[in-house]
């Protein structure tokens, strides 16, 4: 989701990007403005963790069953 086509994803997806190098300057800001951008991170990163583990779920769901060799008699 993160690193592919950014031109096709919406603003608040590639504004998401900022949010790390915003947080930086978290500690210059008032109080709740950094608190603020705190919490859309936590919140932002696990939407991301989820979407990761949801997709990689339904991978797994999909890929058959391994069932090992057997021979015929």
């Amino acid at each position: 989701m993160i690193g592919r086509n950014w031109t096709g994803r919406s603003a608040v997806v590639r504004s998401a990007a900022l949010l790390p190098i915003l947080a930086l300057l978290a500690p210059k800001l008032p109080l709740p403005w950094a608190f603020g951008i705190g919490a859309t991170l936590i919140a932002w990163f696990a939407f991301v963790s989820a979407r990761v583990a949801i997709n990689d779920h339904r991978a797994a769901s999909e890929a058959p069953p391994f069932r090992p060799f057997r021979r015929s008699r």
